[in-house]
């Protein structure tokens, strides 16, 4: 596995670990002591992995709320038992990837795309327009301004179709 591989392994389990404790905040009841060296119950479903730091975290694909966002669900469950006074979420964001292949700049590449590629790249955005984050390596060629800038407008285009997914799912 590559390094930037590994890096991005490692980013998306710390932002599933945070996912899956905010959902389970949200569903316990306030009165509830939650204790870590609780075993939990088994279910074929749940993953398990460790971080590099020894943290220990469980993820299980669920299938409900169907189509929902669960980071704001979360939340939203949060403010409704009265356990959040204000929503802590202050934007929305959206992350996505993409690259220059064949010439052409691709979104969201697919694994023969991303290993032909001549860069690629990560955008994180957020939905007022401000990068996150921007990461763009060139893997097989080296690019122009106007390169990078096409991928950027690529991201920004992405990032938007995430938003109204997002805004749909939630109800919002």
């Amino acid at each position: 596995m590559s390094r930037r591989s590994d890096i991005k392994l490692r980013a998306i389990r710390a932002f599933a670990a945070a996912l899956l404790l905010l959902a389970a905040a949200a569903i316990l009841p306030a009165q509830q002591a939650f204790n870590l060296q609780d075993t939990l119950p088994f279910d074929a479903a749940v993953r398990t992995a460790t971080l590099p730091n020894g943290m220990k975290y469980f993820v299980r694909r669920n299938s409900r709320p169907a189509r929902r966002v669960a980071l704001r669900l979360a939340v939203d469950g949060l403010i409704a038992n009265n356990l959040l006074e204000k929503d802590p979420i202050q934007k929305k964001v959206a992350a996505v990837s993409c690259g220059i292949h064949n010439g052409n700049a691709v979104l969201d590449l697919d694994y023969a795309e991303d290993s032909a590629a001549g860069c690629d790249g990560n955008f994180v955005l957020t939905d007022d327009g401000k990068l996150v984050e921007a990461q763009i390596t060139a893997e097989g060629e080296c690019f122009d301004e106007e390169g990078l800038l096409r991928l950027l407008r690529l991201a920004r285009i992405g990032c938007a179709e995430i938003f109204a997914a997002q805004d749909r799912a939630t109800g919002r």
